[in-house]
């Protein structure tokens, strides 16, 4: 297989700072493991067969639709789906593409050093949603 595209519903949770208990030690915060979760169901549901690239190169492209806010006048909002401003709040692209990523480590690729170029883009939309293309770079 040399690509894969897939689509996951709902708002893309990005990657949490590990969280430490009392005793030091790190644990990731149970909403980011959920949102793993639910990358890999999406995955699975797609390619059931699951491992798709073993030891190639990979290009990521991750476009995350974030959903306008609800006190935007209409005007404002046709701008925005237009793509006229950027969407510039709601999380850093690198925590989103670390969520999406870690979650696909073992299940679509090996391991996600595989990745050696990736795009990110944060787009206004109706629908909370992501859009994740996985190519080998061979």
């Amino acid at each position: 297989m040399t690509e894969i595209y897939f689509i996951i519903d709902g708002p893309v949770i990005p990657k949490g700072r590990p969280r430490f208990t009392r005793a030091g030690r790190a644990y990731t915060p149970s909403r980011t493991l959920d949102y793993e979760k639910k990358v890999e169901r999406a995955y699975l549901s797609e390619y059931p067969a699951g491992l798709a690239f073993v030891s190639e190169p990979l290009e990521m492209v991750l476009n995350v639709y974030m959903p306008i806010p609800k006190g935007i006048s209409k005007k404002k909002r046709e701008h925005m789906l237009l793509h006229e401003y950027p969407a510039l709040h709601n999380g850093d692209v690198d925590n989103f593409l670390k969520s999406v990523a870690d979650a696909l480590n073992g299940v679509c690729y090996t391991d996600d050093c595989q990745i050696v170029s990736a795009k990110v883009n944060k787009i206004w939309s109706e629908t909370a949603k992501a859009e994740v293309l996985i190519r080998a770079l061979n």
